[in-house]
This record gives structure tokens, C-alpha cells and sequence, in this order.
């Protein structure tokens, strides 16, 4: 008798028990607001990362006037800019490319790239017949900044001679390596100018350039300088 009068009053505690702790929740879920409402209304606005200028996907070819060209099972390439073009330009607002049938030299222009009153020609790295453009590419520029080894590419071509082409590219671990040594003549060209362009060198020790493009700090004598040590002179 005992030992049920024992287990009642302990059954008896435990309900109680049960009821004030969930009359407690009640009263705190009443004051207390969702998870991440308030650290969402603390966070400062998310700034753009920069540029990233020294990495190359696996399985593209770049050519040294910053053109990718990659090979497509059709025996076509598909062509576009490396990040360089629009770390130094910015993010575009417009592109000029070559028609679709246009036959191309080596060296010859297959798109521009402008940024108000700046621009950037880019070259064909191979003989060959332009089989279509990025007509998405042309209404939105900014996909060249921001996805330039994908949405942002620029030409399909049909290629003439493409292994001798492809041995003065670069690719895979080269590719790499050649897109960091890019990396610093940017920083080099940019440690020896104003105290406004040597800040922005100190964003690319990271590998990243700033997402308005390193045109905005540089006046058109210096603009030139930078465009003529980055895009070499075909050979």
C-alpha cells in the first residue's frame, strides 16, 4: 500500500512538473523571436568578393592575349576572356563581336569589350569560321565578369590548324601558373603608381581583383601603360 501510494505521488510531481515547464516555454516562445531574425537585421550588406584572376578550370586552354578556348565533342571551340579582361576593364557594358560565318586569322579581333569610355580588343588565338555567338553574353555583359569560363563565353569556332595553336597556349598546372604570373604584373604595375592604385594592389595579394575593375584608378596614360604590358603584341 505504501509502495503505490509512493508511485502515485511521484506520477502526481512529474505531471506538474510537466505543466509549468510547458507554460514556461509558452510565456519565452512568446517573447523570444525566430532563430537569425536579429543577426539578420545586425548584418552589415554583403560586399562582392573580388575578381578571382589566378585560377583556370581544368581543361581549358588559354592563350597569352587572354582568350580561353576549349574543345567541344563537336570538334568546335568555344572561345571567351580569361578573368583578366574584366578585372582591368570592370564589369561591361557592352560587347562587339564578329558575326557569325566570319572567317578569322590568328591575331584578328573576335570581340571588344567596353566600359564607358574604356575598352579592351580581344584576339583570335587560331585560324578558323565563326559557327555562332553568345547572343546572352551581348544583352548582358556582366556575365564576362561574372562567369567568364562559362555563361560569359563569347564565340563558337570551327578551327583550321588548331595543334600548332594549341602548343602556344596554356593549360591545366601551366595555366595556373602563367594566370599567377599575370597576378603580378597587376600588382607590380599597380605597387608603382598613385597611393589610390597601390591600395588597390594590396586587394590583389589576395589573387582577387576589385569587382569595378582597376580602369576606375588609373588615368588614361596609365590605363594605356597597363593594357599595352598585359595584352603582349602578337608575334
Amino acid at each position: 500500500m505504501v509502495a503505490l501510494f509512493v508511485l502515485l505521488t511521484i506520477i502526481a510531481l512529474l505531471t506538474i512538473d510537466y505543466f509549468v515547464q510547458r507554460s514556461d516555454l509558452r510565456k519565452a516562445g512568446a517573447t523570444v523571436r525566430p532563430a537569425g531574425t536579429e543577426s539578420a537585421q545586425l548584418a552589415p550588406a554583403v560586399a562582392r568578393s573580388p575578381i578571382r584572376i589566378d585560377k583556370v578550370p581544368a581543361g581549358v586552354f588559354v592563350d597569352p592575349g587572354h582568350v580561353w578556348v576549349q574543345l567541344e565533342p563537336t570538334g568546335t571551340l568555344r572561345m571567351g576572356a580569361d578573368s583578366i579582361p574584366a578585372a582591368l576593364l570592370g564589369r561591361p557594358d557592352r560587347i562587339d563581336l564578329e558575326h557569325e560565318g566570319t572567317q578569322l586569322r590568328r591575331g584578328d579581333r573576335i570581340a571588344t569589350l567596353s566600359r564607358g569610355t574604356r575598352s579592351l580588343t580581344l584576339r583570335a588565338p587560331v585560324d578558323g569560321i565563326v559557327t555562332r555567338v553568345n547572343a546572352e553574353a551581348q544583352a548582358s555583359p556582366a556575365r564576362v565578369q561574372d562567369d567568364p569560363f562559362g555563361q560569359g563565353w563569347l564565340l563558337g569556332l570551327a578551327p583550321r590548324d588548331l595543334a600548332p595553336a594549341l602548343k602556344r597556349m596554356f593549360v591545366a598546372e601551366e595555366a595556373t601558373v602563367w594566370a599567377r604570373e599575370q597576378l603580378q604584373k597587376l600588382r607590380d604595375f599597380m605597387s608603382a603608381g598613385s597611393a589610390n592604385s597601390q591600395l588597390v594592389g594590396a586587394t590583389l595579394q589576395d589573387g582577387g581583383a576589385p569587382v569595378e575593375g582597376l580602369a576606375d584608378h588609373l588615368d588614361d596614360t596609365r590605363w594605356k601603360q597597363l593594357v599595352d604590358e598585359i595584352f603582349p603584341a602578337r608575334s
